[in-house]
């Protein structure tokens, strides 16, 4: 199989070159799911042991230690795009593939756009431009039971120990338009946000700005972002008492700002307390 069907961009200047063309908020968001109860004595051992290994963990460990990793160590991980919920994310249309490789079988050519390896060596990390959105809250965080990081965004990416480069804002249409799958090779900045950066209209609430580069094994998708990225955390506000007290607890001794989202009294809203932002 040629190359160009089989690999993805390895040149990381190309990413870095993207620029957003629009002015990115002041704080970005991700929001994450509710973490269960943990005794202290096994939050103790994960946070005075960084560098254990995940595959390590016991499953109700896991999710505190992604929590350590991002809050505490201010370490993002740049996923799979592969493995997102949304089966149109970086995959081409069936006819962009048919005009890159005219002479291919239709087999073959069912085949690579089947596997769609064109996001292989590629990491993502999402954010979102809204922490009081009440269907992200919903889908992304335990059905509000889970928190919300706050990132300032001069900090992470106007630096000059930034390793991603631009976060970017998502495009939203309705229709779905044929590539030229050959526009990586040329830079052609057009292509690029097309592939990465254009989601069907359905996911617009999500409100999402993106950063990214390739990675070439698992190791360089654990990014350490530059001190100070995390400004923050808002508890869900259905989160659960006992979880509202270790964040408190653990912004306290981190240094790291802690708000607790509760629900309007008069509208359909998240209200977020001490947050003027």
């Amino acid at each position: 199989m040629s190359k160009s069907a089989n690999n993805y961009i390895d040149d990381n200047s190309i990413w870095l070159r993207l620029k957003n063309g629009k002015e990115v908020p002041r704080y970005l968001y991700k929001y994450k799911a509710s973490l269960p109860n943990l005794s202290q004595e096994k939050l103790i051992t994960l946070l005075n042991k960084p560098d254990i290994r995940y595959t390590e963990l016991e499953e109700n460990e896991k999710l505190w230690f992604e929590f350590i990793q991002l809050v505490c160590e201010e370490k993002i991980y740049l996923s799979d795009p592969r493995q997102f919920n949304d089966p149109f994310e970086f995959r081409p249309t069936k006819e962009s593939f048919r005009k890159a490789f005219p002479k291919l079988p239709d087999e073959i050519l069912n085949g690579i756009y089947k596997h769609n390896n064109y996001a292989r060596n590629m990491g993502v990390f999402c954010f979102t431009s809204k922490n009081d959105n009440i269907p992200m809250w919903s889908h992304y965080a335990s059905c509000h039971k889970g928190y919300c990081v706050i990132f300032n965004v001069k900090q992470m990416f106007e630096n000059d120990n930034n390793p991603v480069g631009s976060t970017i804002q998502v495009d939203y249409q309705h229709t779905r338009d044929d590539l030229d799958l050959h526009g990586w090779k040329t830079n052609d900045e057009e292509y690029l946000r097309k592939f990465i950066l254009t989601k069907a209209k359905h996911w617009e609430y999500e409100n999402e700005y993106r950063c990214f580069k390739p990675c070439k094994n698992e190791k360089e998708r654990i990014i350490a972002l530059p001190k100070c990225s995390v400004k923050g955390i808002i508890c869900g506000c259905k989160m659960d008492k006992f979880l509202r007290e270790k964040f408190k607890k653990l912004g306290d001794e981190k240094q790291i700002a802690v708000y607790f989202a509760e629900i309007s009294s008069d509208k359909y809203a998240i209200d977020i307390p001490g947050w003027n932002e």
